[in-house]
């Protein structure tokens, strides 16, 4: 079995044309990131209302500056650890995507408990997936980073950003 890595970012502050958070393959890691799996979930807990975001999920070529350096957890301890060339951060600048694989509307205010209506249910991890490739699907490839490639869900301009939100990577790396 590969070995498998989870990246999580919580917290994250919503923006427009914001890069939320990135995954990167860079030169000379000598290995080949797969991700499976992209959770989206809202952390507002008070009220923050009247928030949609617009979120894509797209491929990149050349690494981002800055941003919060974002840990990667190992699945089992025993797994090698991830090489340097390959990073994960939240909040990076000058990303340039090279290619769109989706978009998405997504809510960002705070949960009603006693709501339930569809923009609360989002906040639920099964509900706020927004990428599965499946691990058992062997016909369905997931997300693939070769070395110069990444991955990163970005914000248009356009959209009412309000609060924070967790983003959730799932990969193996080989």
């Amino acid at each position: 079995m590969a070995a498998s890595y989870t990246c999580l970012a919580t917290s994250v502050t919503w923006a427009a044309s914001k890069n939320m958070i990135a995954l990167f393959n860079a030169s000379g890691s000598g290995k080949i990131i797969r991700l499976y799996r992209v959770w989206v979930t809202t952390n507002q807990i008070s009220g923050v209302t009247g928030g949609v975001a617009l979120l894509g999920v797209h491929r990149f070529t050349t690494v981002g500056t800055g941003g919060t350096t974002v840990s990667f957890l190992k699945h089992d301890t025993n797994s090698a650890a991830v090489p340097a060339q390959i990073t994960c951060v939240h909040g990076p600048t000058a990303i340039t995507s090279t290619g769109l694989f989706r978009q998405i509307s997504f809510p960002t205010d705070e949960i009603a408990v006693s709501g339930a209506t569809w923009e609360e249910m989002m906040s639920f991890h099964v509900f706020g997936k927004i990428w599965d490739a499946g691990y058992e699907d062997t016909t369905i490839e997931p997300l693939v980073c070769r070395e110069g490639e990444g991955i990163v869900l970005q914000t248009p301009a356009t959209g009412t950003y309000v609060g924070s939100g967790t983003f959730n990577l799932e990969m193996t790396i080989t």
